[in-house]
């Protein structure tokens, strides 16, 4: 009986620690920032999420939102398509980004003392991302072709 108790209790502990205060900000630019703690590991995930996603879109320009994030991987003024990635697991980190109906958004995780390393390159997409137009036609028949199996009827 004691071990199903210590073991529940250790289990409802770190729910506890889950469930830190979250604390939302606003930057002098608007941007809304929100921090919850978790250390629980010396990792930190950083995320940027952009209210925008397929529900906003209208006949003709369906699929722009996921277009627009595969863009986001292809370049700015200051790093070449594919550094972002490359720089990330540098600093032994993974990320990735996904679209859904309301909003798009692009995360990495990294050892705790390379933040900074993610804050600057999601701040160098946001300003200086390229829209190289070869690039856009390519990404555009990329996400063509994800979509076709899901509006394709059954065979």
């Amino acid at each position: 009986m004691r071990v199903v108790l210590t073991v529940v209790l250790l289990f409802f502990s770190q729910l506890v620690l889950a469930r830190a205060a979250v604390h939302e900000y606003r930057l002098d630019n608007g941007m809304k920032l929100i921090v919850k703690e978790d250390h629980r590991a010396p990792v930190v995930v950083s995320q940027v999420w952009y209210k925008v996603g397929a529900s906003y879109e209208h006949d003709g320009i369906t699929g722009i939102s996921h277009v627009l994030e595969h863009m986001m991987f292809k370049g700015t003024k200051n790093h070449d398509a594919g550094e972002f990635s490359r720089i990330i697991s540098e600093n032994g980190g993974r990320e990735n980004a996904f679209t859904s109906r309301d909003y798009t958004a692009y995360f990495q995780r990294l050892e705790k003392s390379r933040l900074p390393v993610s804050f600057e390159l999601e701040a160098d997409r946001m300003r200086n991302l390229q829209l190289d137009e070869a690039e856009f036609a390519k990404e555009r028949k990329v996400v063509m072709a994800a979509c076709v199996p899901r509006t394709s009827p059954p065979r």
